[in-house]
């Protein structure tokens, strides 16, 4: 029994320092990187999402939101964004963790960022959908805009559905 518990803390360090390493570059990446990017002045990809489809579905829920709101509140310092992305992480954190309380009985549920290709494009592309329209919405605040919040939310989400398939490809390696 000792051997297992030890077995079980030892994969549990393991699995949270990958998880702080992501917390860490992504949010370096997306503050250094990605928000210096504006494509037509329409893209901006946030790349910073990745972090949260990392999340296993096997942490407490509150943690999930905790995280979550803790990479939105640092991109929003960074960003002068005055708590945009913290409420746009929270917001997909919940849809995601919703889909996962329905999925519990269906199968065994992995993080998102681990799942096969079909389960990925199923998860991840209407969470960063709803993720860059609650960002644009917020930023612009208008429903005169809505043709421009549409533009900039499928132009945004096609980059960063890019860069989250790249690192899925390269973490699969």
């Amino acid at each position: 029994k000792k051997r297992q518990k030890r077995k079980k803390s030892n994969w549990r360090k393991y699995f949270g320092m990958n998880l702080m390493k992501l917390f860490i570059t992504a949010s370096l990446l997306q503050i250094l990187i990605f928000n210096n990017f504006y494509f037509g002045g329409y893209i901006n990809p946030f790349y910073y999402i990745v972090f949260i489809f990392s999340i296993p579905p096997s942490t407490n829920a509150s943690k999930q939101l905790i995280l979550s709101f803790l990479i939105g509140l640092i991109i929003d310092l960074f960003a002068y964004a005055q708590g945009i992305h913290c409420f746009s992480t929270v917001l997909i954190c919940y849809v995601k963790l919703l889909i996962e309380r329905k999925k519990v009985d269906q199968e065994n549920t992995r993080e998102i960022i681990n799942s096969s290709w079909s389960n990925f494009v199923s998860l991840i592309v209407p969470l960063t959908v709803i993720h860059h329209f609650s960002i644009f919405f917020l930023e612009i605040f208008s429903t005169k805009e809505f043709i421009t919040i549409t533009y900039h939310t499928i132009f945004s989400s096609v980059f960063t559905l890019l860069f989250i398939a790249i690192h899925k490809i390269i973490r699969t390696k």
